[in-house]
């Protein structure tokens, strides 16, 4: 998979996740469509509320992992 076709999935599962909302989408509308609430809740309920925590690690690794990174912030 090149750079090029692994950027273009990132935008298209992004488009998939906020659906019909405007373009860009505003950064201070969440969109609560499945289990949002309870990851946020989650991370409330922890005190894991910054740029870390098991959520964050998660997708991380996750984002690596799919693009062949060796690390990703």
């Amino acid at each position: 998979m090149t750079q090029d076709t692994i950027t273009q999935h990132i935008v298209e599962t992004v488009g998939r996740v906020i659906g019909d909302a405007p373009r860009p989408a505003p950064l201070h509308t969440p969109t609560f469509a499945g289990k949002e609430w309870d990851y946020v809740k989650e991370c409330i309920d922890t005190g894991w509320v910054s740029s870390v925590g098991a959520y964050v690690n998660r997708f991380e690794e996750d984002l690596a992992r799919y693009t062949g990174a060796k690390h990703a912030i």
